[in-house]
């Protein structure tokens, strides 16, 4: 096998191995960058939008590394508390605060000789940002309410959706924080610039509905293809995206409830850069409708 050859080869590999989904240069790229950076223990940070896969990039670097063995502990910084951060991080003293009624061991330590994921990175307070930093440079740290220094042995993969240039020239985000976490940067592309993989996720997504669900799965029409291919590119988050009805058909053809006319009375609005929650709700409308999609009549 040539050289170029074995490297397409690997590469195709990784993807199907943690499930990373297209074929186009955006996508290959990402994938280069990430198979070159696992091996090592750089620090690496991956952007995109929300929806773009931030923490399917980030199992596979875990898992493509030296730590595989040992814990992926993922945290969303945004979804904590930013009075609980700290301690659930770095952990904490009983008696450190009103409710810490026992001594407690933060995701750090649980990470130990491991990989930590934090997601949503942008959200962290900047005394947080402070330990964290410190963790990065010498590996310690102090329990909340504890002057004792602990050191662990972790890898830190970060992820936002933000622009963090930004947030430091306006100080919500330190400066050498920033260049800490960006040893090793992977820039995930939006959906709508690399629709060419859109016909992929559609049939990954619907074969893994359709084996949830012992149907058998042989694709979608051309014309619910098309609808999907051809969404607005400009749809915010906040954007509702509905899937109506998936039909199981005797001929095992998915069909988009509705059809095209659906799409201008209805403002049915798909967000094709959400991957994530596209497939969410394809298989929470599938499992809804449960028997009537079985015994639909053509």
């Amino acid at each position: 096998m040539q050289p170029d050859s074995f490297e397409s080869q690997f590469v195709t590999d990784v993807k199907k191995k943690f499930g990373i989904i297209g074929n186009s240069a955006q996508i290959n790229a990402a994938v280069g960058t990430l198979i070159q950076a696992a091996p090592t223990d750089l620090t690496v940070l991956i952007t995109g939008e929300t929806g773009t896969g931030k923490e399917v990039f980030a199992n596979a670097i875990h898992g493509l590394s030296r730590r595989k063995n040992h814990p992926l502990v993922s945290v969303n910084c945004g979804a904590i508390p930013e009075t609980l951060l700290e301690s659930e991080l770095f952990g904490n003293e009983k008696g450190a605060f009103t409710g810490a009624v026992e001594q407690r061991i933060g995701f750090f330590e649980t990470a130990h000789n491991g990989t930590i994921f934090l997601d949503e990175i942008g959200e962290m307070p900047i005394g947080t940002q402070v330990k964290l930093l410190r963790v990065l440079e010498s590996g310690q740290f102090s329990r909340l309410g504890s002057s004792n220094i602990n050191k662990v042995d972790v890898r830190v993969i970060a992820a936002t959706n933000r622009d963090l240039e930004i947030f430091v020239e306006q100080g919500k985000f330190r400066r050498d924080l920033f260049f800490r976490l960006n040893s090793v940067q992977i820039k995930l592309p939006e959906l709508r610039n690399h629709t060419q993989d859109i016909p992929e996720l559609i049939d990954f997504f619907g074969r893994r509905v359709c084996k949830k669900l012992g149907l058998e799965y042989s694709g979608i029409t051309k014309d619910a293809l098309n609808m999907m291919m051809s969404f607005p590119t400009d749809i915010t988050y906040e954007s509702t995206l509905i899937v109506n009805t998936f039909t199981g058909l005797s001929s095992s053809l998915l069909y988009l409830s509705g059809g095209l006319e659906a799409q201008k009375t209805s403002k049915i609005m798909y967000n094709v850069r959400h991957i994530t929650e596209y497939e969410s709700k394809i298989e929470k409308s599938i499992e809804i409708l449960g028997e009537k999609i079985l015994n639909k009549d053509d």
